[in-house]
């Protein structure tokens, strides 16, 4: 069972920089909106959201670490882009150290920069929120702002799109599992599919 949430905030933001603890809110905000829009569970939106970021301001050495100490080796790829890890990590380190044991919060944390086929809509929003809230600037998070207005699944592929324009215009490695989950939402598109 995790702790309070008031005690979970004051964990995350001792660990992170007071930049990122301002995004976490603005991803906690939009979260539970998103939520709320799309009837996903707006608590567990949250708590994925507050978690989400908790270990983006590790050295790679805690996070290689602390997914070692939960049996997983990240691949060359990951290796090679630490960024990817930041997601695995904290929701290793949320089980071990909080006790969030809701596999659902977990993978909804662990998958928030990639995506992946068959995301549940609580990963969805996550994806969304992360991209979307009102700190974020670029030119994308306005039409993903507009499109989370009516279709968490088309916001979501935006959210994916501009991460794969950011990586490719970055000359960034890409993991194939954002391929895919782009892919997998394009062809739930063209069969009808909704979450």
């Amino acid at each position: 069972m995790p702790a309070e949430r008031g005690h979970l905030e004051e964990r995350v933001r001792a660990m992170v920089t007071p930049p990122r603890w301002r995004h976490i809110q603005g991803v906690v905000t939009t979260a539970r909106e998103l939520a709320r829009r799309f009837g996903v569970d707006q608590q567990r939106a949250e708590l994925a959201a507050l978690l989400h970021d908790a270990a983006r301001d590790w050295p790679v050495s805690r996070l290689t670490a602390t997914l070692a100490d939960a049996g997983e080796r990240p691949s060359p790829l990951e290796q090679a882009s630490p960024e990817l890890l930041h997601g695995p990590a904290a929701a290793h380190w949320a089980r071990a150290q909080l006790g969030v044991d809701d596999d659902a919060v977990l993978d909804a944390v662990r998958y928030h920069t990639t995506g992946r086929p068959g995301m549940s809509p609580l990963e969805m929003v996550l994806v969304v929120a992360d991209y979307s809230e009102p700190g974020r600037e670029f030119a994308a998070a306005a039409a993903i702002r507009d499109a989370a207005v009516q279709s968490l699944e088309t916001a979501c592929l935006l959210s994916l799109d501009a991460r794969l324009r950011y990586l490719l215009d970055g000359g960034h490695l890409i993991h194939p599992r954002t391929v895919e989950a782009r892919n997998w939402l394009l062809m739930r598109r063209a069969s009808g599919c909704r979450a």
